[in-house]
């Protein structure tokens, strides 16, 4: 993701950091990067450049507001800097399409294992985490029930 957001920002000198305080050093994701866009669509990439219409799009967990966000969207939009987007971006995309495939085969794999813990007299304890949906290095499925089904603990 990070050499979408340098494609992004760096060479079209839209000014990303000013968007969300994690956006300088962390990975601020991809929805954040493609403004939110539910759908395949890539505004950017289309043509939309109205930075208002584009921070209509915008993350709730960003907390800037709509103007700071128009004037941090105005860029140099050159042909070969939205190649270089489009490219990173198509990367990016192939990459978590190969990252839900290995997710996959992991849990296929899995099941594979024979069970030390019979799940229905002994569930597994509830989780303790907080969050819902996975964060950036977590499977994609549910691979804590799997793995105490496996070994017990």
């Amino acid at each position: 993701m990070s050499k979408v957001r340098k494609a992004a920002t760096a060479k079209s000198n839209v000014q990303l950091p000013t968007l969300h305080p994690h956006a300088a050093g962390i990975d601020v994701g991809a929805a954040q990067l493609q403004v939110a866009v539910p759908c395949d669509a890539d505004p950017q990439l289309a043509g939309e450049r109205d930075g208002h219409k584009l921070a209509q799009l915008k993350d709730h967990r960003i907390k800037a507001s709509g103007d700071v966000i128009a004037r941090s969207l105005v860029g140099d939009w050159r042909t070969e800097h939205l190649f270089a987007l489009r490219q990173a971006l198509a990367t990016w995309r192939h990459y978590q399409t190969l990252l839900t495939e290995c997710d996959t085969a992991t849990a296929q794999a899995l099941t594979g294992f024979e069970s030390r813990v019979d799940m229905s007299v002994n569930p597994p304890p509830p989780s303790t985490l907080r969050h819902k949906k996975p964060h950036a290095n977590e499977p994609r499925f549910e691979a804590r029930t799997e793995l105490y089904r496996i070994t017990g603990v």
